[in-house]
């Protein structure tokens, strides 16, 4: 048997608006409190600045070592890689490992000049194509030429409101 899920009703909280005068009123009120909130994360930023600057302060010295560490151990392992890698690619240590990893990449100097040069060869399967409807174009057809390609505009009116907060800081309450 399918269990059943509890119904929810949505509860709407909203602050209702019958006038014009009300709906000004309400823009001025998302004004003072979108205010408020750069405020408060205005405040919250320079916090964390403040706190990433100590923080940075403290670990400088701890990179630092860190990195002549690691450098010192490069050194001892490429001086001595004959004898710690004849027979392994890494040494097991008490408090970790070291090695040395074969890795390769490919570096394609020109891409206009490999594809040119893959394609004379016929080698198509190394070179990658994206292949997309491009909609700024798509937008210029009509209903009837954009069904024919399976394609359908779609028109939405979306509410909108913008505040002035110019008008909010220059006239206090």
């Amino acid at each position: 048997m399918a269990r059943k899920t509890k119904r929810v009703k949505p509860v709407v909280n909203m602050v209702p608006v019958k006038t014009i005068e009300e709906a000004d009123d309400s823009l001025k009120e998302i004004a003072l409190r979108k205010i408020e909130l750069k405020r408060i994360d205005a405040d919250a930023q320079e916090a964390i600045d403040k706190i990433k600057e100590e923080a940075a302060k403290k670990a400088e010295t701890f990179k630092k070592e860190i990195k002549e560490y690691e450098e010192g151990i490069v050194a001892f392992a490429q001086t001595n890689q004959d004898e710690l890698f004849k027979k392994k690619k890494s040494v097991n240590l008490t408090f970790g490992q070291f090695g040395f990893r074969k890795s390769t990449s490919i570096y394609v100097k020109s891409h206009e000049v490999a594809v040119n040069k893959l394609e004379e060869l016929g080698k198509k399967d190394a070179i990658l194509i994206q292949k997309k409807a491009n909609k700024d174009v798509l937008s210029t057809y009509s209903d009837k030429e954009l069904e024919e390609l399976h394609c359908k505009r779609k028109v939405d009116e979306n509410f909108w409101y913008e505040i002035d907060e110019e008008s909010i800081t220059e006239k206090p309450n």
